[in-house]
């Protein structure tokens, strides 16, 4: 049993008391897509009694307690959970449940956890993925185990693969794959997927028409050949519950049809007819696909829209109560949120009905005739119509999947939609007719219907396909021009590739009925036979460079492509299925490492190849299977040498990869303790004197602390230090690893004597500073010392990357009694001042000379340098100082934990008051502010 929310169902459990939100007693139940809230005390969203349950893709939010699982066997899997005040998640009883890829937000209680009785969350429960699984992560495709997210989780993700580098452990568990961002930022948006098993929405597979599939075959093997079952020549069929669905003409099946159209169901591994029954007749040509749902099959002929049982063809319902006078016509049903959709042409409107019962939710009225398949997306419809012999045919409408509202409308094509829009990412991707010449592929804004880019094609009805970032279409009718595939990039319109613009019959590639196919880097796509909608060819072509990659003289109308076979129906009227033949797998392994200090775990990969039905590991050859996964991880515990055995097994055969002591196992060694020693590359010299140490303990240490004998230290293996005043420094080093500590000290060790020529030296202190963006911090400018006195000084500070920072303010010391400077803020400025009072007595050391406030502009770093313009001793002699540099850093303002941008000071006073970084101040960024106090 699968319980599934249609459009975003909310149950909100206020005011229940001694009972759960959903309870689940019995086995094998699916809970999916629900939003949960506000339970009370002792009161959990969902709680399941049973086993076999799969928790998947609910909300909930601002409940008392989240999932209860009391039986075994059961998945909690990519839920997010928030905001609950106890438990978010119980596994007890017996175990055997997983729980991974959900996000944990704000629970105040335990996060994960069990009762007293099973603090472990129930023996065998896990917290991760039962195998690797494929996820995304910064734009690359990974793949590896997966546990959830948990918003108080503090470790990194030092390997750069968006799993956590230390484990979460929580009162009920430990999971050893935590992630460092919710789990949503690891899927892929809708790209690329597999067309579901028992979901075939309309033609082309999916709602949004991207014609798209993992994998179909590499050769033309012919799988199987339908008998003549007049399937309509133009039209694609559908493949669910192992069935292929075809809309038949009349004629074409013995004893059977008696020339009465027909949907006809047929086994998809061998092509035998299962069931078959009477439908209205198609008009006009009518090219009309069914569509699948949940055990229900919908027909679009004439002036009705049929629901038919899929296992026996018995029909459900029916609603013909439509406008026009013939009916459908090229406009096949779609499917959206327990919803199903399709036009009645001349009639000029299209109907939305309740896909359980039939009953009319809404119709919309457009211009001219309608005989697109819509598109879904967002909530919305997107459909088309076109009107012969209209100055501007072409029609377009976003409408409210809901209440039937028209969003927008654009009348500016000239040319005629007659073929169903592909969306993708905002984008709407259609196709124009020309009856007198050439046609067009548009790509729309889905948000206004404005045009993004538009080419010139050959004329043609054609759906797009997308993959790759590309957008393939193809067009032309035969006997009124050539015919030509193409390959634009989707992002710019700009055209990648193109076949030969030929007659079909002259190997010209394509046709204007016929939308193409994508999967596993192919694209298919067929070529017209005899009359205007009959086919007689089918290509296979590179989808990157457009070559042939395989052909066969059979078959052509719009491929349907499902488990790896692809279903085209040619110009004989039969269906036509291709599949690569299979042969017995090869198997082959590989470990991610293969010795190692005990306990050791491996991470073991498959790489056999052909196709695999089931495995078997025995990770010590010793005869017994050891798992079953294609993945599996397994931890040695005791020192030895492993021997590895894989069989793979399908209806084919079956082979196995014996890798004789892979896995080498060796006792952990105990960690000596350290012994700190150092050496300089200089230990003499004049001031400043910068000194490289470099570190020589033995024994791994772990940890450095150095101490400089000047008041400085550092935490580096290796560190740079520059003396500034003469002296002689005691340097002290010391290491430390899990086994202990110990120090060296070497006394007077650095010898810094006074620089010939001039004993005072001016430097910045801190040498080296860092600062946020928008911040700001204080820097001295400090003289070594003054052997003769001092009297005043005339000096300049520049910052030599203005975008960086900035000098904001200057404080002078209390004896600098008359002081003189440039217009701040800047970033090369002058400061003037005296010493009247001859505060600065000779042989003083240290002297701050002014404090200046530098405030970062933009991430990066800018080099700070001191000028001197004049600098005299009491005498009035002057004085010719040595000159150090500084550094200024400034770095990014971190996001809180829950945003993606940084705070931002909207009105420039040193407080952050838009905390979502969004550049304005609203009651989200109060609401972030509370989160976030502990911060």
């Amino acid at each position: 049993l699968t319980l599934k929310g249609i459009r975003d169902p909310v149950l909100n459990a206020s005011g229940f008391t001694g009972s759960s939100g959903i309870t689940i007693s019995a086995d094998d139940v699916e809970i999916n897509g629900f939003e949960i809230t506000g339970t009370e005390e002792m009161c959990f969203a969902i709680t399941v009694n049973a086993k076999n349950a799969l928790i998947e893709d609910n909300l909930i939010d601002n409940c008392a307690e989240g999932v209860m699982f009391t039986g075994t066997g059961n998945t909690l899997r990519q839920n997010n959970i928030s905001n609950c005040w106890d438990f978010a998640a119980v596994l007890d009883s017996t175990g055997d449940n997983r729980i991974y890829q959900n996000t944990f937000i704000n629970n105040n209680g335990r996060k994960m956890g069990g009762s007293s009785d099973h603090i472990s969350g129930g023996s065998g429960s896990f917290f991760q993925s039962p195998e690797p699984v494929e996820y995304l992560w910064e734009g690359e495709k990974l793949t590896g185990y997966m546990g959830n997210y948990y918003d108080d989780y503090t470790g990194n993700n030092s390997d750069g693969d968006g799993i956590g580098d230390v484990s979460y452990t929580a009162d009920g568990g430990t999971d050893q794959y935590p992630l460092v961002m919710p789990y949503s930022y690891y899927v892929e948006e809708q790209e690329n997927e597999s067309i579901p098993e028992d979901s075939w929405y309309q033609f082309h597979g999916k709602v949004d028409h991207l014609g798209y599939s993992e994998s179909g075959p590499k050769t033309n093997r012919t799988e199987w050949v339908s008998e003549d079952i007049d399937a309509i020549s133009s039209s694609s069929p559908v493949v669910a519950g192992g069935k292929v669905f075809v809309i038949c003409g009349a004629g074409g099946m013995e004893e059977s049809t008696d020339d009465i159209p027909q949907l006809v169901a047929l086994d998809e591994f061998n092509g035998d007819i299962i069931w078959n029954v009477s439908i209205p007749k198609a008009v006009y040509g009518s090219w009309a696909s069914p569509a699948y749902d949940n055990g229900m099959v919908f027909t679009a002929t004439g002036p009705e829209l049929g629901c038919y049982d899929a296992e026996t063809g018995e029909k459900i319902w029916c609603f013909n109560d439509t406008v026009g006078s013939q009916g459908a016509v090229n406009s096949g049903p779609a499917i959206a949120d327990g919803m199903v959709i399709f036009s009645d042409w001349d009639g000029s409107h299209y109907y939305c009905l309740d896909e359980d019962t039939g009953y009319l939710l809404w119709s919309f009225e457009v211009v001219g005739d309608g005989q697109s398949v819509p598109a879904y997306a967002d909530g919305k419809f997107y459909l088309t119509s076109w009107g012969y012999g209209s100055s501007y045919a072409g029609h377009a409408y976003c409408v409210d999947a809901v209440t039937g509202e028209q969003v927008w409308h654009i009348n500016n094509i000239e040319q005629n939609f007659c073929g169903s829009p592909a969306y993708k990412d905002g984008v709407l991707y259609l196709t124009t007719y020309n009856f007198y010449g050439d046609g067009d592929l548009l790509a729309l804004d889905a948000a206004d219907g404005s045009i993004i880019w538009q080419q010139t094609i050959q004329r043609t009805d054609s759906t797009p396909a997308f993959a790759y970032g590309n957008v393939y279409v193809c067009g032309g009718c035969a006997g009124f021009s050539n015919v030509q595939t193409y390959c634009f990039n989707a992002t710019t319109g700009t055209p990648v590739w193109s076949t030969p613009s030929k007659t079909g019959d002259n190997g010209g590639i394509g046709d204007w009925t016929c939308s193409v196919a994508v999967a596993d880097g192919l694209v298919y796509v067929g070529t017209a036979g005899d009359g205007y909608f009959g086919y007689a060819n089918i290509y296979a072509l590179d989808a990157f460079t457009g070559e042939v990659a395989w052909h066969t003289p059979h078959a052509g109308s719009t491929p349907a492509i499902s488990d790896g076979m692809l279903f085209s129906i040619g110009g004989d009227q039969k269906v036509y299925a291709f599949k690569d033949s299979l042969t017995s797998p090869v198997a082959n392994f590989s470990a991610d490492i293969t010795s190692g200090n005990a306990p050791l775990t491996v991470n073991f990969t498959d790489e056999s190849t052909g196709t695999v039905s089931s495995y078997s590991w025995d990770f010590d050859n010793d005869g017994t299977v050891d798992s079953t996964e294609q993945n599996p991880s397994n931890t040695y515990a005791s020192a030895g040498n492993y021997t590895v055995n894989l069989t793979v097994t399908n209806a084919e055969g079956s082979d196995s990869d014996l890798k004789t002591d892979y896995i080498t196992v060796s006792s952990t060694p105990v960690e000596p303790e350290p012994v700190a020693a150092f050496i300089a590359d200089v230990t003499g010299g004049t001031a400043p004197l910068i000194v490289n140490f470099t570190d020589q303990s033995t024994g791994s240490p772990t940890a450095w602390a150095w101490d400089f004998g000047d008041g400085a230290n550092s935490t580096e293996q290796n560190p740079s230090h520059t003396y500034v005043s003469a002296g002689n420094y005691t340097v002290n080093l010391t290491v430390e690893n899990a086994a202990g500590m110990d120090f060296e000290l070497k006394t007077n060790y650095i010898e810094v004597s006074e620089t010939s020529g001039s004993t005072v030296t001016l430097y910045f202190d801190p040498e080296s500073s860092s600062v946020s963006e928008n911040e700001s911090t204080e820097i001295n400018i400090v003289a070594s010392n003054f052997p003769a006195g001092f009297s005043g000084y005339n000096l300049t500070v520049a910052i030599d990357d203005p975008a960086v920072a900035e000098i904001v303010n200057i404080e002078y010391p209390s004896w600098a009694l008359i002081t003189e400077n440039s217009t701040l803020p800047g970033t090369s400025i002058y400061m003037k001042t005296v010493d009247l009072e001859d505060s600065v007595k000779e042989g003083a050391a240290d002297v701050v000379l002014a404090t200046l406030t530098v405030s970062g502009k933009e991430k990066g770093s800018a080099n700070l340098s001191i000028g001197v313009k004049r600098l005299e001793e009491d005498s009035g002699d002057s004085i010719e100082p040595a000159l150090l540099t500084g550094k200024i850093e400034v770095t990014l303002l971190s996001p809180l934990p829950d945003q993606e941008y940084a705070p931002k000071d909207l009105d420039g006073d040193g407080l952050y008051e838009d905390l979502t970084g969004n550049g304005e101040f609203s009651f989200v960024d109060i609401v972030a502010y509370f989160h976030n106090m502990d911060w």
